[in-house]
């Protein structure tokens, strides 16, 4: 459009009229190069640097077409290319939004997979929890057969022999009260230990609980000692994994 009007500014310099004939003389601007025709199947004017040609003249120099024609051919070079890469960024916009949608799939089936696995997890662990918990306290069985007297039963020890104790049978004992521990044999209990004989050693602990984790059920013992502070015997796999309390 600017070398369209450019061109009228320069070219229509009426130079000579005549009676029934006007001659018009086309100037071109000094610096510019480019051409315009006044209707569709009107001839072409070429301005090049200042020079003008006309087809309507006579045939224009090949070496001034062969510039318009290839600005030609380089302007539908360029247009082909801005298509292709148009093509180009839709199609990488098509792909992208399938890949996200795929990722986005992907994503919530590892997330769903994860907390299935967690819940399994849980449910172990708590069902590990409940037994350990079931099996410390459980109590003794003791005999359902009745006793005809005062005197525990008879325990024969061959065919031809057999002792009766003298002890008369009490009452069932009460469950023993948590006592402080001295601090000696706090001292005496080491890792490894069994759980049995912590508790034959120290008696029974003030309070305890039962942590499931990756490794397994830990159970923690609280004692208190004759000092007055408060010492734990971690419990893992039967046996003692770590005492945490002040030492002799």
């Amino acid at each position: 459009m600017g070398c369209f009007a450019t061109l009228l500014c320069f070219l229509a310099v009426p130079a000579s009229a005549q009676w029934g004939e006007v001659k018009i003389n086309w100037t071109c601007p000094k610096e510019g190069r480019f051409k315009v025709a006044h209707c569709k199947d009107c001839p072409w004017h070429y301005c090049y640097d200042g020079q003008h040609f006309y087809e309507g003249d006579g045939p224009v120099p090949s070496w001034v077409k062969a510039y318009f024609d290839g600005l030609k051919r380089q302007m539908e070079q360029t247009r082909a290319e801005i298509e292709r890469k148009g093509e180009e960024a839709k199609a990488k916009w098509e792909q992208s939004k399938i890949d996200t949608a795929r990722q986005s799939e992907e994503a919530v089936r590892k997330s769903k997979e994860w907390n299935d696995q967690l819940n399994r997890k849980i449910a172990e662990q708590h069902a590990e929890v409940t037994r350990s918990i079931a099996a410390s306290q459980s109590p003794v069985r003791t005999s359902s057969r009745p006793q005809s007297s005062a005197y525990s039963s008879a325990r024969v020890l061959s065919p031809s022999m057999q002792v009766v104790s003298a002890e008369p049978a009490g009452p069932s004992r009460p469950e023993q009260a948590p006592q402080p521990v001295p601090i000696e044999k706090f001292a005496a209990v080491q890792v490894g230990m069994e759980r049995g004989r912590v508790i034959e050693s120290l008696g029974v602990p003030q309070s305890s609980i039962s942590i499931p984790e990756e490794s397994g059920v830990v159970e923690t013992l609280n004692y208190l000692l004759t000092t007055g502070r408060g010492v734990k015997i971690l419990i893992q796999s039967g046996r003692v994994s770590e005492i945490k309390g002040p030492q002799p």
